[in-house]
Formats: C-alpha cells, sequence, structure tokens
C-alpha cells in the first residue's frame, strides 16, 4: 500500500492564514488536530496578505475548501468537519466576527479533525525527541525521515486520510485518496510519497 504526506505545492504563495484574535476558537489546539469544545461557528480565519488559499492552505488546523472536504467525506469514516470562512487581510481583526456583509472573504472552507493512527516504524525513521514542560513526557518533536510500519498500517487503517498521531502536524492519505485529488484538479497540493516497511 502506497502512503502519501499532503503538503503545499511549491509554486504556490503562502497566504499566512490565522484563527482570528477574537474567536472563542482562538484558544483551541485545531493545529494539533483536537479541540475542547465546539464554540460559535464558523470558524474565521484571516489571511494577512492577498495570496490566494486555494484548496489546502498552510494554517493553525486542516483548513480544506468544500470541493476538498467532498473528497475527504466521500473517503473517511472518521472525521469532524467544521465550517470555517476565510477573510482577506488580517489588519482589521475585530471585524471579521462581526456580520457585516461587505467584508469580503476568498470562499467558505470547512476545518477538519482527522482520525489518528500510531504508524511511525521506530527502528527505520529517523526522528528527534524532546520532553514536554506540561506533561513530563517525551514526545516526537522532529522527523527527518519518516517510515510508516507496514504491519501497523495494515491493522489499525480504515480511512484513506489521517493524521500521524506521533507528528500530528503530518497530514497523509492512500493511492486511492491521491487519485481523487487529482482527478477532481485540486490546486495547491502536492504529495511526497511516504516509505512503508
Amino acid at each position: 500500500m502506497k502512503i502519501y504526506k499532503i503538503t503545499k505545492a511549491a509554486m504556490i504563495k503562502f497566504c499566512e492564514l490565522r484563527i482570528c484574535d477574537i474567536s472563542d476558537w482562538i484558544n483551541e489546539k485545531l493545529y494539533l488536530n483536537s479541540f475542547k469544545e465546539v464554540h460559535n461557528l464558523p470558524i474565521c480565519y484571516y489571511t494577512n496578505n492577498t495570496n490566494n488559499p486555494h484548496d489546502f492552505p498552510l494554517a493553525e488546523g486542516n483548513v480544506v475548501s468544500k470541493k476538498f472536504y467532498k473528497i475527504i467525506a466521500s473517503n473517511n469514516k472518521n472525521i469532524k468537519a467544521f465550517e470555517s470562512k476565510i477573510y482577506y487581510n488580517g489588519k482589521n481583526k475585530k471585524q471579521y466576527l462581526e456580520k457585516n456583509k461587505s467584508l469580503e472573504i476568498w470562499d467558505n472552507y470547512y476545518t477538519i479533525i482527522f482520525p489518528e493512527y500510531d504508524l511511525l516504524n521506530y527502528e527505520k525513521s529517523d526522528f528527534e525527541t524532546d520532553t514536554s514542560f506540561v506533561t513530563g513526557k517525551e514526545f516526537v518533536s522532529h522527523i527527518e525521515k519518516l517510515v510508516i510500519d507496514k504491519e501497523k498500517l495494515q491493522k489499525n487503517t480504515s480511512d484513506h486520510f489521517f493524521i500521524l498521531q506521533e507528528k500530528k502536524l503530518y497530514l497523509l492519505c492512500t493511492e486511492t485518496a491521491k487519485q481523487a485529488i487529482e482527478e477532481a484538479g485540486l490546486i495547491g497540493i502536492a504529495f511526497e510519497e511516504v516509505q512503508v516497511e
């Protein structure tokens, strides 16, 4: 089985996406693929520039376009999706949560919480660890060479899109999901094949 890490396409300019400072979601750990409670929706994001977010903007959480969301939802049983909006230019952040129809938005998006799988092949991967100041537990802080454990993959995954539990910033997908993205012509997405051993 082939597995791919989903990344931002090299030629796409970064849109500097952030959750609005006055949003109730600002303290949630969406960047770690988790949250404590559901707040007012939609989740409001802003950009500090005018670069187009496209279908997969790098953000504080896994934010995807409506088109990308449809592909994810049709290939996954286990996701949570929250309606989101991305506004142009973050200089007037307080306005973003007000119901001012004249404010321009790029589009409606979704913030996704993906299933997480413990898949790291600890023997064959090259990674660094650190100790959390909060919990005192060791965690994977950086992965130089990512290798997925083949046995764990066969036992644990039932979805085509998922997060690597050991490094929650990594969104991974199967060959089926990659093909669906390519056939749909999504913009701003690139793939890095991950070793499976």
